[in-house]
């Protein structure tokens, strides 16, 4: 038996609440292609993070990594990533 991929679009919104998206039950029409893409595929009622913070949830998210909250912060150098930083994603 062959599986065929699926295609997932994930998308991930900072500092939005989701009791303020119509798939969640707001009663304006805040997010019509949102609710759209909620009715005609999977919808997650229950969502955790790792962080609270983006950048390192991100990477957490991307990597499958866990632990990297308090590494990226603590590491995180103006823009980019210092090179403790990248050793500790690449740990």
């Amino acid at each position: 038996m062959t599986l065929s991929p699926k295609k997932i679009i994930l998308i991930s919104l900072d500092t939005l609440r989701a009791d303020h998206l119509g798939c969640y039950g707001y009663y304006r029409n805040t997010s019509p292609i949102i609710d759209e893409l909620a009715r005609d595929n999977i919808l997650f009622n229950y969502a955790f993070t790792t962080c609270s913070f983006t950048l390192p949830a991100h990477a957490s998210l991307f990597t499958s990594k866990y632990k990297l909250c308090t590494c990226l912060i603590l590491l995180t150098k103006g823009n980019g990533l210092s090179r403790n930083a990248q050793a500790a994603i690449n740990y």
